[in-house]
Order: structure tokens, then sequence, then C-alpha cells
């Protein structure tokens, strides 16, 4: 059995932050005109991020291509949504998303995180956790 181990300035145990608290939200719905425009025939979205995600890997992090050709990681720029809609401008949009696929039980997963982590030392880090793991 493999053992792996890293440091982080931040706490991954002990009692739960306030943000990390379970809440549950009602909102109601919003109805808005947005005119989105489909696709042309034929387009295949995910061969296209993944021609981008190989292109700017090999450019930017070569040392990061086998998560790349295992599936685990892909790059999304903000380039392919189009421009930030005036009523957003209090919020700034990251220029480019790196995105790491997990396996919560997997000591793989968090070992390609801190590579993708010391790589790119990204300005924020967002990490998805099911309620199960948050003991709610």
């Amino acid at each position: 059995m493999e053992s792996f181990s890293f440091s982080t300035s931040f706490s991954l145990g002990g009692p739960k932050p306030a943000s990390f608290r379970c809440r549950h939200y009602v909102s109601s719905p919003v109805i808005s005109k947005v005119s989105i425009r489909p696709p042309p025939a034929g387009f295949d979205y995910k061969l296209e991020v993944l021609e981008d995600t190989r292109s700017t890997v090999e450019r930017e992090h070569p040392e990061l291509m086998d998560l790349v050709e295992k599936g685990s990681l892909v790059v999304v720029e903000k380039r392919r949504f189009g421009p930030v809609p005036s009523w957003r401008s209090a919020f700034v949009e990251p220029e480019v998303i790196w995105l790491v696929g997990t396996s919560h039980i997997s000591a793989q997963s968090a070992v390609d995180v801190v590579r993708v982590i010391e790589a790119i030392t990204p300005d924020n880090v967002v990490v998805e956790l099911c309620r199960i793991l948050l003991g709610c």
C-alpha cells in the first residue's frame, strides 16, 4: 500500500469553519430573456476543449501532460463563453479554469491536485465535497 503526504497552510481537519456548514437554500425562479445560439451542426465540445487543453498544457506546463492524457485535467478558457455581461461587473471571472478530476478516496487524486497547484500557482482553489464528506 502506498502512502503519501503533503503540507498545506490551511487546516484539513478539525471543526468545520462557518462557511462549510450545511445550508439549504430555496430560491424563486428568475426569468430572464437570454438568447443563446446553438452550436453548429457536428460541433463536438468535448473534442474542442480537449484540443485546447492539450495545446495550453503543452505550451505552459508540459510536466502535466500525463494528467491530460489520462483525462484528469481539463483547461477551460473564458474566451469559450464570450464576454462577461455588464451586469456581472462586480465579479471578476478567471481567465482560465484548470479543472482536476478526482476521486474522494484516491491517494493518487490528492497527489495530482498538489502537482497542479504547485505547477500553476493559482490565485484561488475551489474544492467540491459531497455532503457525506462534510458530515451533513
